[in-house]
């Protein structure tokens, strides 16, 4: 999978500080090759009585904004040459848009800020990771670029492979790093009418599982880096909340997942997963790596009116 254009969502707060700064890492990263910025307004109109005591806002709206894009861009991101710019001021709902620019843009990530413990803000990252048509990297108010360790949750489909293969582009710039690849198996219900325990069917199936893993890691180009496995029990232990004592067991700065299962079934399950995990305020970014167009079928029912 190869990413060279970005879509960055900015909201002119002291957010976009962050998602400029973590742009700059994707550009050192990966092959990119143009960068669309794209800010979204409710509503473009002021009133004539408030631009009459502010003549300086008599420029459209929508420049007045570009401008203040261009500014904030110019402070935060310095490009390599070769990498091409596009400014947009869009209006209309927030989520819609970005879904609709992404595709008219095509996009292969998006890129969005998150700020840390605000419902609102979660509710439309949580929308964004399931409709989003491309991958898409959720950035908090709180992270380290000092980027040592990469987790990767798997399930050995092609979606979390294509996930691993990007943790390997981004840690390419980085000397030393560590990809956890970890994989966190359930045990059946109907372990009994095998003859064994709980703890030997569990034995099993890791065993199988950590097979699985070396067959999964194996030809994935690794410049600097390391790979470590882990595979665990879920037991009755929540899927989300393990990932996340994973990723403070590991001290990892990014997490990197697939949006599907090899299954329908694992799909809606890994889609409920991602949503959850952004919940929990994890303070590392989450980038979410989605085969382009998957969630076609959404944004055709959105164009139809249906949702």
């Amino acid at each position: 999978m190869t990413i060279k254009r970005l879509t960055v969502a900015l909201d002119l707060t002291a957010l976009d500080e962050k998602v400029l700064t973590y742009t700059q890492f994707l550009c050192k990263s990966l092959p990119i090759e143009k960068v669309y910025f794209i800010h979204v307004e409710q509503k473009l109109d002021l009133p004539a009585s408030y631009l009459e005591k502010h003549p300086e806002l008599n420029l459209p709206m929508d420049e007045n904004l570009q401008a203040q894009m261009q500014t904030v861009v110019g402070q935060h991101l310095h490009l390599a040459d070769g990498i091409q710019t596009e400014f947009d001021v869009l209006e209309g709902d927030l989520l819609n848009t970005l879904v609709r620019h992404s595709k008219v843009k095509m996009a292969d990530l998006m890129v969005v800020g998150k700020r840390d413990d605000e419902a609102q803000a979660d509710l439309i990252s949580e929308k964004l990771a399931r409709r989003a048509l491309c991958s898409v990297l959720f950035v908090p108010e709180t992270f380290s670029l000092d980027i040592q360790h990469i987790l990767v949750p798997s399930d050995f489909s092609e979606h979390s492979h294509q996930a691993l293969e990007t943790a390997a582009q981004l840690s390419s710039v980085v000397q030393g790093d560590v990809i956890h690849v970890l994989n966190l198996f359930d045990v059946p219900t109907g372990y009994a009418k095998m003859g064994l325990s709980y703890e030997e069917f569990a034995a099993d199936l890791k065993t199988y599982a950590e097979q699985d893993m070396q067959k999964f890691i194996q030809g994935v180009p690794l410049k600097d880096s390391t790979i470590e496995t882990h595979v665990a029990d879920i037991g009755s232990q929540d899927r989300a909340e393990l990932i996340r004592d994973w990723l403070k067991k590991l001290d990892c700065q990014l997490l990197v997942m697939g949006s599907k299962g090899r299954t329908n079934v694992a799909a809606m399950f890994l889609g409920s997963l991602t949503e959850k995990l952004i919940k929990l305020d994890l303070k590392v970014p989450i980038l979410v790596i989605k085969k382009k167009n998957e969630s076609l079928g959404f944004f055709k029912a959105l164009l139809d009116g249906q949702l």
